[in-house]
């Protein structure tokens, strides 16, 4: 069992670097050909967005302009310093085609340590898949668990105004800020 997984592991080091192991005796020493490749259709670069029904603004504020989920992360690559957080935004940046959550969470974290380079990379992935979209941003965020409340609270922030049936369900927020009685004066040992 031991022997069959390293020599599975072999092939997969091998092809990963797109050479082969050596041969075991008696085989070829020539590498196997590649499988055929079909063509694949030429991909534009642009996104078009997707209109979404759900989701309305306030009439006052315009809608940001959106981006390509790649151009929006490189933006914030070249404005990270070189840290951990920055190295894990790279890697979503090469995850993006990636379309489950928990798959992408489990590479670049979901906030469990809480801690922003384990945090960070994939709240900025879940935004820029989702940037049309504050609905499913929110639950695509969700979805990858971790620190739910705290992913959820920046991807919404990223992706601007949550739909008008979200809004209309809050609890109206207080007119006057909630006020704590004043301490009393705290007397030190009596002498």
């Amino acid at each position: 069992m031991n022997r069959a997984y390293a020599t599975l592991q072999a092939l997969a080091v091998g092809d990963a670097l797109g050479s082969h192991p050596p041969s075991a005796p008696g085989t070829s020493a020539t590498p196997p050909p590649p499988p055929a490749r079909r063509p694949s259709p030429p991909r534009s670069r642009t996104r078009t967005p997707k209109p979404s029904p759900a989701r309305s603004r306030s009439p006052s504020r315009p809608p940001p302009p959106r981006t390509t989920p790649g151009a929006f992360l490189d933006t914030i690559i070249d404005c990270t310093p070189p840290t951990n957080v920055r190295a894990g935004i790279i890697d979503a940046r090469r995850l993006l085609p990636l379309g489950d959550p928990a798959l992408a969470s489990s590479v670049l974290g979901n906030g469990r340590r809480v801690a922003a380079h384990d945090t960070v990379p994939f709240v900025l992935w879940a935004a820029a898949r989702n940037q049309d979209d504050y609905e499913r941003a929110f639950w695509t965020t969700a979805a990858a668990g971790g620190d739910i409340d705290t992913n959820c609270a920046i991807v919404g922030g990223i992706v601007g105004d949550p739909p008008t049936h979200w809004r209309a369900q809050c609890e109206p927020l207080p007119l006057q800020p909630h006020r704590t009685a004043r301490p009393s004066k705290i007397r030190g040992p009596s002498p």
